[in-house]
């Protein structure tokens, strides 16, 4: 039996976004004194400190470096020797060197902070339903513990017809359903809470509101390096080798990693990940880009306002939502993203060029046809403000083209998709052989990352136990 010694680290979690650190975190509070790594495949967007590999960690001459064999997938020291090194440092354009921790890009990131889902629109009972509604409570109480900025505003669901009065009283009864508290709303109540909206009715929400996603992020991962983690950014996982005994990872600098567990937090690239580990994902990961713009006038909204969403469509419609710093964001359309899970910023306006391989597949088509003429429609006009000041129109009147300016937008979610077509509508988590694989994390997968994160870290510690490793302590229960 391998021992101890001769593991990097008791869990190894691929993928540093929020979800992945959330998960990290989960496993360092829910079994004190586990090793976890993180490994990240670029630079970090939101600009957190990574740490230094743990010594050792694939050195040749180290357990770890020893053991891996020249003949396996994960095995070896890499192209030209380069898991030799000793000084312990992530080598690469924004890696880190000893404990000096190089800022990544905030380009992506919206200085307002982005939208906390309160989870309404979410089928009861689903895994995506329960982690966002407990997640937006869980967030709130963890941004005030910390000092992160936090404003709980509700969210104003509005049917600017008559024909999207059948779908808003549905999501009345599915916040019932949840244990939210809803309101029901006329044109009257409407103006109350929000002046310049008008709508033929709505729904108040009293969950959801506005957060500094990067400022959590930096916590999690602060207070994941404080409980003995260790955080590596441009190490793309290249090879797994799985093994009784567990996984050796190698990473894009020749780096071998061995692990009890792998948690595969990777977003649109978990299932390339899965595929390395040798599991059949079974689904077709597409990462989309969200195409957004701000209002130059500030104050038209005083909180999160969007439209009932349309069941047939895979375009969530106008979101408009005030940020901390009084900017008003307005969310148009989602669209294939051409830089799969990169996170490089592409000015807003501008549409991301599609990748053939993830519109080749003809699941994926079948999966937009209910969207017919308006899924056809709709992603070529996320860059003309003129369509956008159109559709806003409707919540806003008065609004031109001249009120739009470019915001950010960025590789923001993802959707996967069976073999036949079919959507999956919900947080998908597999459990493999030393392995837990996350391969749909879609909206609002930031809200709900704290229970998730829990979920995750529950089932790698059940799979850390198969190696004969004892932690002190696994979460029992579900995530809720």
């Amino acid at each position: 039996m391998t021992t101890h010694a001769a593991y990097d680290c008791d869990v190894l979690v691929v993928g540093a976004g929020i979800v992945g650190l959330a998960s990290a975190y989960a496993l360092t509070r829910t079994a004190p004194g586990a090793r976890v790594m993180v490994l990240g495949k670029g630079q970090n967007p939101a600009g957190r400190a990574a740490g230094p590999w743990p010594d050792g960690a694939g050195r040749a001459g180290s357990p770890s470096g020893g053991a891996a064999r020249s003949g396996s997938a994960a095995g070896g020291t890499g192209p030209g020797g380069r898991a030799d090194r000793s000084d312990g440092a992530v080598r690469g354009d924004g890696a880190v060197r000893g404990d000096r921790a190089v800022r990544g890009d905030r380009a992506a990131v919206w200085s307002g902070g982005e939208a906390v889902h309160s989870g309404i629109q979410h089928a009861p009972g689903t895994l995506r339903a329960r982690c966002t509604v407990r997640g937006a409570a869980e967030l709130a109480a963890f941004c005030a513990e910390h000092g992160i900025a936090h404003t709980v505003t509700g969210e104003l669901v509005v049917a600017t017809g008559s024909g999207g009065l059948p779908r808003l009283h549905g999501l009345v009864q599915r916040g019932r359903a949840h244990g939210l508290p809803v309101r029901e709303l006329g044109p009257a109540q409407i103006a109350e809470h929000e002046p310049r909206v008008r709508a033929h009715a709505a729904i108040l929400v009293g969950a959801g509101g506005v957060c500094d996603f990067a400022a959590v992020s930096d916590r999690l991962a602060a207070e994941f390096g404080a409980a003995g983690g260790r955080i590596g950014y441009d190490a793309e996982v290249v090879a797994v080798d799985r093994r009784p005994w567990g996984v050796a990872v190698r990473t894009s600098d020749g780096r071998v990693v061995r692990a009890r567990t792998l948690v595969n937090c990777a977003d649109g690239d978990s299932g390339r990940v899965a595929g390395l580990t040798g599991d059949d994902p079974g689904v077709r990961i597409v990462p989309l880009r969200e195409e957004c713009y701000e209002l130059t006038a500030p104050g038209l909204v005083r909180g999160l306002v969007r439209q009932v969403p349309d069941p047939g469509s895979p375009y969530p419609g106008v979101r408009l939502s005030q940020g901390l710093d009084g900017t008003v964001r307005v969310g148009w359309s989602v669209t294939s993203a051409g830089a799969e899970a990169s996170g490089r910023h592409r000015p807003a306006g501008r549409l991301p060029r599609l990748r053939a391989p993830a519109l080749g597949r003809s699941g994926v088509w079948r999966a937009a046809r209910p969207a017919g003429r308006q899924g056809v429609a709709e992603a070529p006009a996320a860059s003309s403000r003129q369509a956008v000041a159109r559709a806003l129109r409707r919540l806003l009147p008065g609004v031109a083209e001249d009120d739009l300016r470019p915001g950010p937008s960025g590789a923001r979610t993802q959707t996967a998709v069976l073999r036949d077509g079919t959507p999956v509508d919900d947080f998908l988590l597999r459990d493999a052989p030393h392995a837990v694989h996350v391969l749909n994390v879609p909206v609002p997968a930031v809200t709900a990352a704290l229970p998730l994160g829990r979920e995750v870290a529950r089932r790698a510690l059940l799979r850390a136990r198969a190696t004969g490793w004892s932690p002190l302590a696994v979460e029992s229960g579900h995530c809720v």
